[in-house]
């Protein structure tokens, strides 16, 4: 949410952003392209980022509906963001398949400056299904589907915390 509006992605194929207090829509169906998996508010509650899986990512404007910033990926599939949050300007991004394993990623993204902040992708053990900061933005967490829980710290990568079962 965005303090007073949320934000609806499914399978139709598009973006609706509603008024909190009156239900309405602010926008609605902004054409992503595909069917989206995730979409979020950032921290600021000024901006939206979509990713589906055909590896592109959008930052749209959450009052006008316009697109402010567009990535894309050819070697990766994008499933998952995450809004960092005390940097607006900071996604966490997970998908599919690492091209060169069996696994998925996580990896940081300033959309600002349309520039990767993790050099290499932070591997996962398996597709990665959840993403989530923590409340101070130092450390990322994910499940996958094949019910790794792990940690990471945000800022160098390094896994700190594996779990199975989960």
């Amino acid at each position: 949410s965005g303090g007073d509006a949320f934000l609806l992605v499914n399978n139709d194929q598009r973006l609706h952003v509603f008024d909190l207090q009156t239900g309405q829509p602010r926008f609605e169906g902004r054409d992503l392209g595909q069917v989206t998996d995730a979409g979020v508010f950032f921290s600021d509650g000024n901006h939206i980022a979509t990713a589906v899986f055909s590896a592109e990512l959008k930052v749209w404007d959450a009052r006008s509906g316009e697109v402010t910033a567009e990535f894309q990926n050819a070697d990766r599939s994008w499933n998952n963001i995450a809004s960092h949050p005390k940097d607006p300007h900071v996604l966490a991004i997970a998908g599919g398949a690492h091209p060169d394993l069996e696994n998925g990623f996580v990896a940081l993204w300033d959309w600002e400056e349309d520039r990767m902040l993790t050099p290499e992708p932070i591997v996962a053990p398996g597709q990665v299904n959840h993403l989530a900061f923590s409340p101070d933005g130092n450390l990322i967490a994910a499940t996958t589907a094949n019910k790794h829980l792990s940690v990471w710290d945000a800022v160098k990568g390094r896994l700190l915390l594996q779990k199975r079962g989960y």
